[in-house]
């Protein structure tokens, strides 16, 4: 999380104490806020959805992948859709040239690239709501 303090003052409370006030501005750019990097060998499925989940509470994401992530990042959406939570509004693929290793003698290769745009759904809220309370330990 990229913040920036925006600036700082002192105000009274109502008991005559004095406190700081902070105001911050995210640096962060729109685009990237509600952006998953999906990686094929770190998280699983679950925690991908898990995470989905929390991220989708700002009304949408985006979730991407590259090469053997794409069917973590496929799946996750399909999860997502299936369990009326969220709906796809649109989905970009190409390719991507990265480095293939850390040395000299690294060489670029072409990867596949998906991208996977989500919007939560009118029954969002209510749904995970029923979750909660059917699993409380899970917060």
């Amino acid at each position: 999380l990229h913040i920036k303090i925006l600036n700082m003052s002192k105000q009274e409370t109502k008991n005559g104490q004095q406190k700081k006030v902070v105001k911050v501005e995210d640096e962060q750019p729109e685009e990237n806020k509600n952006k998953i990097q999906v990686s094929a060998t770190k998280q699983s499925l679950s925690f991908y959805v898990y995470l989905s989940k929390k991220f989708l509470q700002n009304d949408s994401i985006e979730l991407s992948g590259l090469g053997n992530a794409i069917n973590t990042v496929v799946s996750c959406a399909e999860i997502l859709k299936n369990s009326k939570l969220a709906t796809v509004t649109k989905i970009e693929t190409s390719t991507v040239q990265v480095q293939s290793g850390k040395n000299k003698q690294s060489r670029t290769i072409s990867k596949a690239k998906i991208q996977i745009y989500l919007q939560k759904t009118k029954e969002f809220d209510a749904i995970m709501e029923k979750e909660r309370k059917e699993n409380p330990e899970q917060q």
